[in-house]
């Protein structure tokens, strides 16, 4: 009897039925395919879990992100902003000395 492969989703699926001769046979077949179903889908289960785990701890390092840099803001937004001196007006080159006696068409 040819071992049904780990893919199959059903008893025999890799052969037609005639292979198998009797009852019995098909019986162990479709028994070996359901075994192999069976941990396809607890390794399946175990790799959902793995991921779900990885998620989570994604999620709480995010959110453990986001407490650090809203404190940050709060430090921030808490701290006396500097007050920046205005600029002094540009001169004008009318009232510079050396300009005045300069006439502009």
């Amino acid at each position: 009897m040819k071992q049904v492969s780990p893919t199959s989703a059903y008893a025999c699926d890799a052969e037609p039925f005639p292979v198998c001769k009797n009852v019995e046979e098909f019986m162990i077949c479709a028994m070996n395919a359901e075994t192999t179903n069976f941990e396809n889908s607890s390794r399946q289960v175990t790799n959902l879990k793995q991921v779900i785990l990885r998620s989570e701890a994604a999620v709480v390092a995010l959110q453990n992100l986001i407490r650090v840099a809203e404190q940050k803001i709060r430090t921030l937004e808490a701290q006396p902003q500097p007050h920046l001196p205005e600029r002094p007006a540009l001169p004008s080159m009318v009232n510079e000395p050396e300009m005045a006696g300069l006439k502009i068409f």
